[in-house]
């Protein structure tokens, strides 16, 4: 680690924000602009002019510089401008000597070095810059620079602002032709006709204006014409409403908006031929179980095809582990795998041709697959029905429509528990129990862990024993056997996850479980802390024998001690931890262990801290439910003193924070609302507020005249801050829904991670019955 003196920091901090406060001009380069900053602090900490005056040491470096010696020659510039060059000729000078040196560098590395610091000085000599001719002398330079290194924008911008200063033909020129070469203009056009909804997109050369205010159809003639339905996001200006089959002439006109307020400078023509869509198959969904009946059907759906070929395979049941343990159950499989499981994991059972339903052109289709009339008596074990185009190689790594199934009228319901796995079976078909079933436990290394059967109640538990092996011996699948039935749970996979539900509960405890808590939250080094501990069974039974084991974590998680629990009563223990005069602030952890190596059964977390207490209690309340556009909204504020005084004639001060509402509707948890390309970011408001009265009581009135540019839901946090006599603030916040519109529709996503893997099912639920279209985040990414 390295250590600088405080003064040489403050000094550093001090020329950095000069250098940003005076970066008000076109060009904005903030990285170069740090280390222009750290440059010319850098100087100013190594080079000690010994009272030569800067013009003798100028001198001295220009004529080391006309021998060529830039090492000399940078030396005694530098050295200059800190006996007071700081100057534009300086530092143009400076930047030169550089380029120079790094030309004749031989060290990629050193080379590299010397380049950054041409553009540093540049940027300095344009810092220093103090009339129109130095400054326009400075823009040229640093745009050259810009140039040579492939910064068009850079380059443009200071080009243009130099020219604006001072004329220069040779600069103008170049400026044109970066100008009209980096344009904000259209590069291209992308037809993307894969989906039901096909759709073109003008591709252009930077980001699109995400002004809510711009209709950007009015800026497109499209024909024939259409309905057209136009979505701005990133570089995508994208059209949906043609139809397949069809082409399409398009005119972009002039003045296209850019995130940046450039315009599209002329009127850009195009031709988009939407073509058929590709010829697809697929099956609905990724659930494997289907009801034993008669007459079952699965729906295979196809798009421009009037045939497929199916293979149907089977895995045993005493091979299904190894597809679990693959992680390859429900996942589509290519040709290469269908045919592995055929040679070894399991057994093609059919092949053929199935005729699809014929339809529409482009039109997506549903044939039923008879599946009844394919598995005429199904076994244990898992299937496999692998749909492809007549034509596709039947090795081909190409993942094909692939649906895993089960034939079975077998539910399973599992709840795991200290006491072990608690099995609950009905038939899909009705709710009364299974009884007799033959229960089969295996573990990873597909060992038979467990037998067991179901009793009159369709019920049967597995001991907690059972259940406690790792590695190969964890459980990982239950299988259940009779009545010529067979099914299957994977006990790999997560629980299934009530908490968006409101019902997540608390995690089951082990055999022992502690609760420990202190009588405050907050300590000062030096005090005590006062914990209690009590010790309880699975059951909630006081445990006065159970061995305990405390120990004290720092704030850096490091263990700082393990204090010694006093004699228990009826399983209580209170310890006494005296904190040191010089304790780490922040936040201590105390976790208590049944078994000292194991996992801890309970713990609780306290603040250290150098605090004085609050004097003040302060209560913010409104009677407007949501805060609207235009609307007054009372907020009261009500403070006393804690020894029950109130806070009268205190200075006040209040703020309005409009933020994003992490939760804006309760009772659609889960919920996304808002068009996913947008964003906010949180805006203050001064809030005007007076003083309290003798009553200690203020009101404070929010408004908010404008309707923010932007589909997500926001929250208006009122924030109030009463002063201490002393001038201590005491602050509370109090959040308002903010409703700039009159209604909000709200996705519920099925999956995780805010993706979906290629194959799997993309489930969607809407708050309100909707037309919806869906777009891909990354459309390189689609399927072929």
């Amino acid at each position: 680690m390295c250590h600088f003196p405080m003064r040489r920091l403050l000094s550093l901090f001090a020329v950095l924000g000069l250098l940003l406060s005076a970066s008000v001009h076109a060009v904005d380069d903030a990285s170069l602009a740090i280390a222009a900053a750290q440059y010319l602090q850098l100087i100013r900490d190594g080079r000690d002019p010994a009272g030569q005056p800067a013009a003798a040491l100028t001198q001295q470096a220009e004529q080391q510089a006309r021998q060529k010696n830039w090492t000399a020659a940078i030396a005694s510039q530098e050295t200059a401008i800190v006996a007071g060059a700081d100057q534009t000729a300086s530092w143009l000078n400076l930047s030169q000597w550089w380029q120079s040196k790094a030309f004749a560098n031989q060290d990629d590395e050193a080379r590299e070095r010397d380049r950054d610091r041409v553009r540093q000085a540049a940027w300095n000599a344009y810092q220093s810059a103090r009339i129109p001719f130095e400054r326009a002398r400075a823009l040229f330079h640093l745009g050259e620079l810009y140039d040579q290194v492939k910064e068009p924008k850079l380059a443009i911008a200071a080009f243009r602002e130099g020219l604006e200063l001072e004329d220069n033909p040779r600069i103008a020129k170049r400026y044109q032709e970066l100008a009209d070469a980096n344009a904000f203009q259209i590069k291209g056009v992308k037809i993307e006709s894969d989906s039901a909804a096909p759709q073109f997109c003008l591709l252009f050369s930077d980001d699109l204006s995400k002004d809510r205010k711009i209709h950007f159809e009015d800026y497109l003639v499209i024909q024939p014409t259409i309905q057209p339905v136009v979505s701005a996001a990133e570089q995508r200006l994208c059209v949906e409403g043609v139809r397949h089959g069809q082409s399409y002439s398009i005119t972009a006109r002039v003045g296209i908006p850019s995130a940046t307020g450039d315009k599209t400078r002329v009127s850009q023509d195009f031709t988009a031929k939407i073509e058929d869509r590709k010829p697809t198959l697929g099956f609905k969904g990724s659930s494997y179980v289907l009801p034993k009946a008669s007459g079952q059907h699965l729906p295979l759906i196809s798009v421009n095809l009037e045939q497929a070929r199916l293979r149907v395979l089977q895995i045993n049941d005493r091979n299904l582990l190894q597809q679990i343990e693959n992680q390859r159950l429900t996942n589509p499989l290519d040709g290469y795998d269908i045919n592995q499981v055929a040679q070894r994991s399991g057994e093609l059972i059919w092949e053929g041709v199935l005729t699809l339903v014929s339809s529409e052109r482009n039109q997506e289709v549903t044939t039923a697959v008879p599946i009844s009339d394919l598995l005429r008596d199904p076994q244990p074990g898992i299937y496999i029905v692998a749909a492809e185009q007549v034509n596709e190689d039947p090795e081909s790594y190409q993942n094909r429509a692939t649906q895993w199934l089960v034939v079975s009228d077998i539910g399973l319901f599992t709840m795991r528990g200290n006491d072990g796995l608690h099995v609950f079976t009905a038939p899909l078909a009705g709710a009364k129990p299974l009884a007799g079933l033959e229960l089969r436990l295996y573990a990873r290394n597909n060992g038979e862990l467990a037998k067991v059967s179901t009793d009159r109640q369709g019920y049967a538990r597995l001991d907690p024993g059972l259940l406690r092996g790792s590695g190969g011996r964890e459980p990982a699948l239950l299988m259940a056997y009779g009545n010529g039935d067979y099914n299957f749970l994977d006990l790999t996979k997560p629980a299934f996850d009530l908490s968006d539900r409101g019902v997540e509960g608390r995690a089951a405890p082990g055999a022992v479980d502690a609760f420990l808590y202190t009588e405050r939250g907050i300590y000062r080094p030096g005090e005590t802390v006062e914990l209690m501990a009590l010790i309880r069974d699975s059951r909630g039974y006081a445990q006065p024998d159970a061995p305990l084991t405390l120990k004290l974590f720092r704030p850096d998680e490091v263990e700082a001690g393990q204090p010694k629990p006093g004699k228990p009563a009826l399983g209580g223990y209170h310890v006494q931890l005296p904190l040191a005069l010089n304790a780490r602030t922040g936040t201590w952890t105390v976790k208590a262990y049944a078994d000292p190596k194991g996992e801890p059964v309970g713990q609780v977390s306290f603040q250290v801290e150098d605090f004085v207490p609050q004097r003040l209690k302060l209560e913010l309340s409104s009677a407007a439910l949501a805060l609207k556009p235009g609307e007054p909204a009372t907020v009261d504020i009500n403070g006393r003193f804690l020894y029950g005084a109130p806070a009268a004639n205190l200075k006040a001060e209040a703020e309005l924070i409009l933020r994003e509402d992490p939760n804006p509707y309760p009772a659609y948890p889960g919920y996304r609302f808002g068009l996913a390309q947008d964003s906010w970011t949180a805006q203050r408001f001064p809030v005007a507020l007076a003083g309290t009265d003798a009553q200690g009581k203020a009101q404070a009135q929010v408004t908010l005249s404008e309707t923010p540019d932007t589909s997500r839901p926001l929250q208006a946090r009122v924030r109030v801050s009463l002063f201490e006599p002393g001038g201590r603030p005491v602050t509370r916040s109090l959040n308002l829904p903010y409703r700039p519109q009159p209604f909000a529709i709200g996705i519920k996503p099925r999956f995780s991670d805010d993706g979906v893997a290629l194959g799997q099912e993309a489930g969607l639920r809407s708050s309100r019955w909707i037309r919806w279209v869906s777009r891909r985040r990354n459309p390189d990414c689609a399927p072929n």
